[in-house]
């Protein structure tokens, strides 16, 4: 069984690579379980197996699993700037 501990070292890692800013420059509105696996450190099949179990947050387009951006980094504690705050 795969557990996922986020450390503050972790998170402080991913922030420097995924930020709202990168994010909203791209338009990427979600990642796929690859990507997410990436920022997570944990392998390919344990990212699926986290979907699974509900652990990483995901929706399903026909067989395609995406991972939506704004749950992710709510998820990762990532402070989430949308357009409405920006405003």
């Amino acid at each position: 069984m795969l557990s996922i501990f986020i450390t503050p070292i972790v998170v402080s890692k991913l922030e420097a690579y995924m930020t709202s800013a990168c994010l909203e420059r791209t338009g990427a509105k979600t990642i796929s379980i690859d990507e997410a696996a990436a920022w997570l450190g944990i392998s390919r099949n344990g990212a699926y197996e986290a979907a699974k179990r509900g652990e990483i947050p995901t929706i399903k387009i026909g067989r395609l699993l995406k991972v939506p951006v704004v749950p992710f980094e709510r998820m990762l504690g990532l402070s989430v700037s949308t357009s409405a705050e920006a405003a």
